[in-house]
């Protein structure tokens, strides 16, 4: 249960950092000053908080004994279609990182080895 709650804060962290604007600029994905896919990035907001709201709604109502595999399901499928949707779109625009994040240190360190 620890990896899903790591998942439901990164996603409500990357939000945070994003709406910060500290993400240095070699990790912004290819593109990043364009608006439209500046909107498309914003586009998974109100996706990836749904994915937070119902996956720490379950751990919340697993941990006090309730019925919670219903919200740990959708956060689940929410979780696989974002995926799905971004992995999608980076491997048709050729985006060899392929994240929002830009979470690409390893390819990155290998490329400079």
């Amino acid at each position: 249960m620890l990896g899903n709650f790591l998942v439901d804060l990164g996603f409500i962290a990357y939000w945070a950092i994003t709406l910060a604007g500290v993400i240095p600029d070699e990790y912004l994905f290819k593109d990043y000053d364009n608006p439209i896919l500046s909107a498309w990035n914003w586009s998974f907001l109100p996706l990836d908080l749904a994915i937070s709201a119902t996956g720490l709604a379950a751990l919340r109502r697993a941990k006090r004994g309730l019925s919670w595999r219903d919200l740990a399901l959708v956060s689940l499928v929410l979780t696989f279609c974002s995926g799905l949707m971004a992995v999608s779109f980076w491997t048709l625009h050729g985006d060899s990182c392929g994240s929002r994040a830009r979470l690409c240190l390893r390819d990155r360190a290998l490329a400079a080895a």
